[in-house]
């Protein structure tokens, strides 16, 4: 009765709704006095098609005892409701001496009962062995003797199922209790007291905040519940291992939510931005209750540089022999090393057994980052976009303006090539690009040469002239 007491109490501060039943069985399997507060002012219904019979009480899929009106419509398979039960029930056996056969069961409609509303019925009456196998479906939560020697207490035998049971796939209209005694199988018989609660509660898988959409908020508190071992209900046990673990927190991002591990913002895509929140992340040593198991991209359990080195690598695919300091980002840093490193193998990006210009082509538009002051980044560029936001425009045309002429200016100086000198080279390079504009994590195109005009050639010679 402990666990009785303790699960009702806690079952309380959430709030699911809660269905009462009894009957007096004989061992016949006949059900001579029963009430609840299901259907038909709890009536036990009689299933014609198993032997022995079903004995059972249905009651109606309501999210509130006290409002029919709050539960959803029942969800094809498809969707992710599911209904969770836990059932508490006691068995008495009248007689000291008694020892019987019982079997207790849930059951359900199926997507394929027609739906009736509050005011209809479930699948009572007359029912062909395909009509019930058709629209009901049924889990034995219990099989077994009944007598002295397994009672809890005295003459009395209780079980709570925790955690609960979970309809799978489906939030039926209708759910009962099912009982049922073998009339074959007791020994001194004499008739069974049965009663006990159906707490209930129609939830969708994921939403833990119940605001209606899973988001990340869920997803940190699945990691949350993956800290302690599991809700207190082992709501995130996606897989019904009695574990809330990886495989449940996979499942619930890339099945619930539908996206991808590493895709953070859930905006679709695992990108440049969600690299920003795993680098966040690993600064600020996300808690679980953050979304630490999440963000373990190496599954260490540890947030750490090699989870955003896995990140680089694994994910945006990157090549790490590209950042050549070491801060895990490919800038205009990497790009002055490559340049002031020409003809060095260990600085090779294509594959030539060389460090060319070849290879700073390759690095410009495949591998180095760019970003806006808007927010918007992403990988790969063309050479003229010497402040690498994703653009090649005014604002590259003025830095080159500004060093025109000048030696030992880098990439950032609106040196384009691989010597050291801003020249005619360098703007015949911005010219062949000027009006690129980067989509966001591709790899641009130009759109347009004719805006870099005479005018800009005029500006360009005002500072100096320029040797080709």
């Amino acid at each position: 009765m402990r666990i009785a007491i303790t699960m009702c109490v806690l079952c309380a501060l959430v709030g699911p709704a809660q269905g009462y039943f009894q009957a007096e069985i004989t061992p016949d399997n006949l059900v001579v006095e029963g009430e609840g507060n299901g259907h038909d002012g709890g009536a036990w219904v009689e299933s014609e098609n198993t032997g022995p019979a079903w004995q059972s009480q249905w009651f109606y899929n309501t999210q509130d005892g006290n409002d029919l009106e709050e539960r959803p419509s029942p969800l094809d398979p498809s969707e992710t409701a599911r209904k969770k039960i836990w059932p508490q029930i006691m068995v008495y056996p009248e007689l000291t001496g008694q020892s019987h056969y019982i079997e207790v069961g849930l059951s359900w409609t199926t997507a394929d009962y027609p739906e009736t509303g509050s005011a209809g019925v479930p699948p009572v009456g007359s029912l062909t062995p395909e009509e019930e196998a058709l629209y009901i479906g049924r889990q034995t939560i219990f099989a077994g003797y009944i007598d002295e020697a397994t009672a809890v207490t005295p003459m009395d035998i209780a079980f709570f199922r925790d955690p609960p049971f979970i309809v799978p796939d489906f939030d039926p209209e209708w759910f009962a209790v099912d009982i049922r005694v073998d009339p074959t199988e007791h020994v001194n018989p004499g008739n069974l007291l049965v009663h006990g609660r159906l707490w209930h509660d129609s939830i969708v898988w994921g939403d833990y905040d119940r605001d209606a959409d899973v988001d990340v908020d869920d997803i940190h508190q699945h990691n949350d519940f993956m800290d302690i071992g599991g809700g207190w209900d082992y709501l995130g046990d996606y897989d019904f291992d009695f574990d809330v673990d990886r495989d449940d927190l996979e499942y619930l991002v890339t099945e619930i939510v539908g996206v991808d591990m590493a895709d953070f913002d859930l905006d679709g895509d695992s990108d440049l931005d969600d690299y920003a929140i795993l680098s966040g992340a690993v600064d600020a040593n996300a808690t679980p209750a953050q979304g630490r198991f999440w963000y373990d991209m190496n599954v260490d359990d540890t947030l750490d540089q090699d989870d955003l080195d896995y990140y680089f690598t694994e994910v945006l695919g990157l090549s790490r022999a590209a950042d050549f300091d070491d801060d895990l980002d490919i800038d205009a840093d990497d790009i002055a090393a490559l340049v002031a490193n020409m003809g060095n193998p260990a600085y090779d990006l294509d594959g030539d057994a060389d460090a060319d210009e070849d290879d700073l082509i390759y690095m410009i538009e495949n591998l180095v980052q760019w970003s806006r002051p808007g927010g918007e980044s992403g990988i790969g560029t063309k050479r003229g976009d010497a402040n690498l936001d994703g653009l090649v425009n005014a604002t590259d045309l003025a830095i080159m303006k500004a060093s025109f002429g000048d030696s030992g200016i880098d990439w950032s100086g609106a040196n384009l090539n691989v010597d050291d000198v801003v020249n005619g080279t360098d703007l015949a390079i911005l010219k062949a690009n000027f009006g690129l504009a980067a989509p966001t994590g591709t790899v641009p195109e130009p759109v347009t040469l004719g805006l870099l005009g005479l005018g800009g050639l005029a500006l360009l010679r005002r500072k100096g002239g320029y040797a080709g």
